[in-house]
C-alpha cells in the first residue's frame, strides 16, 4: 500500500509470542490497521494474490468503502465494517459479495518484517511539524 518512493518508518506493532489467533489493532501517526498470524488456510488463496510469505498478515483498517475502520470479530475472524455492514476475510478480501455489496474493494495490505520475534508494518512517514 505504502508506494517504495513515498518516505517510510517500520512501526513495531506486537511480538510473535503475543499475538495470538486474533488480530491487533495499531494505531501509527499516519495510518491505522491490524497484524494477525498467516495461517496458511485456503482463504489465502481464494481471491487475489497467493498467501502472503511472511507469518504475519497486516492491513489497513481503513473499509474501502467510505473509510471507516473495520471491526475484527473472533467468532466468524472477518473484518466488519459498523457503517454499511461489510465484511472482509482475514486476509482483508470483500466476503459478502453474494450480498449485494458488489463495490468492496480488498482493504489494502501492509508490508510487515518480523525480526527477532518483533512484528513491524511499514507506514508513511509523519510529516514534520
Amino acid at each position: 500500500m505504502v508506494p517504495a518512493e513515498v518516505p517510510a518508518d517500520w512501526h513495531f506493532v506486537t511480538t510473535l509470542a503475543q499475538l495470538g489467533k486474533e488480530a491487533v489493532f495499531f494505531v501509527a501517526d499516519t495510518i491505522v490497521g491490524y497484524v494477525l498470524r498467516n495461517d496458511d488456510d485456503d482463504d489465502a488463496n481464494s481471491e487475489g494474490p497467493a498467501a502472503p510469505k511472511e507469518p504475519v498478515v497486516a492491513l489497513s483498517a481503513a473499509c474501502t468503502h467510505m473509510g471507516c475502520i473495520v471491526q475484527w470479530h473472533d467468532n466468524d475472524r472477518h473484518f466488519h465494517c459498523p457503517c454499511h455492514g461489510g465484511l472482509f476475510t482475514e486476509y482483508g478480501q470483500p466476503a459478502n459479495k453474494q450480498g449485494g455489496l458488489q463495490y468492496l474493494k480488498a482493504l489494502p495490505s501492509l508490508d510487515v518484517r518480523v525480526v527477532d520475534g518483533k512484528v513491524y508494518v511499514r507506514v508513511p512517514s509523519a510529516p514534520l511539524k
